[in-house]
């Protein structure tokens, strides 16, 4: 009896020791970004405040493994062929649609309003998923139909939140094929909403319209559509910090299953 329990204990310390071991060997894994895709031993003992014995046995197990590779010129890590193996498993099961839709009906439901993701294409923004209100008035779109990008709160966060040299090329498209465009108004409502994380709908020729929309993001940290409730403006609640926040918290989600969560530096 007591020798059953004494290999029982053993059995139990042997078994957290090797949790914390995979436990050391993911956060290993989840140092490497897009910008910092190589690192030394040194670099990743010092982050991780190990010693250097412990940093290299890890090190070694996962080189050994697949999961990261060494430069033998330079003595550097990367990831390895597993870690791209398995990430293209993953690829393969990551569809935007299949994924938004819980998360609209989800949105929809806590708002009472539409829901819907909005991709851009050219100067374009298309509604690319929604789930409608069940109100007898109501906002919504048709799937598929396309709108110019620079009208309307989707439009303008498929615009302010995409990186710098992409939105000013967009921009100076848009200037020269639509002078009637405030180009100056739309840089400064960009500039704003990019700063504040979310779009707020405040087109006069969309007036109609209560809408706010956020960013949706993919593993690279890149736009990849956003999401939006919308209203007629008669139901755009004064206090609107309830549905911001259930916007913000439904792009925050499809990002995070689009492989966002990843931990871009």
């Amino acid at each position: 009896m007591a020798k059953n329990m004494e290999k029982t204990e053993k059995e139990e310390t042997r078994d957290r020791s090797t949790v914390r071991s995979i436990e050391k060997a993911l956060n290993i894994l989840r140092l490497f970004t897009y910008r910092e895709n190589e690192l030394s031993h040194t670099e990743i003992s010092r982050r991780m405040g190990w010693t250097t014995s412990t940093t290299s046995r890890l090190l070694n197990t996962l080189v050994e493994s697949g999961f990261l590779m060494k430069d033998p010129e330079h003595g550097r890590y990367r990831l390895g062929s597993a870690i791209l193996y398995l990430g293209s498993v993953a690829a393969s099961s990551t569809d935007l649609r299949r994924i938004c839709i819980p998360v609209l009906r989800d949105l929809s439901s806590r708002t009472g309003e539409t829901a819907h993701v909005y991709i851009r294409s050219g100067l374009w923004r298309i509604c690319y998923e929604q789930v409608e209100s069940q109100q007898a008035v109501r906002q919504a779109s048709e799937v598929g139909s396309r709108e110019p990008l620079w009208i309307g709160a989707t439009g303008r966060a498929l615009l302010a939140f995409l990186e710098d040299e992409e939105r000013e090329r967009l921009l100076e498209q848009i200037g020269r094929e639509n002078p009637e465009v405030d180009m100056a108004r739309l840089r400064e409502q960009l500039a704003e909403e990019r700063q504040q994380g979310y779009v707020e709908n405040a087109d006069g020729r969309n007036s109609h319209v209560g809408c706010i929309a956020a960013p949706v993001r993919n593993a690279a940290g890149k736009l990849e559509a956003c999401l939006a409730v919308s209203m007629p403006s008669f139901r755009f609640p004064k206090d609107r910090r309830e549905m911001r926040q259930a916007v913000l918290e439904g792009a925050e989600g499809i990002s995070r299953q689009l492989g966002y969560s990843c931990g871009l530096a």
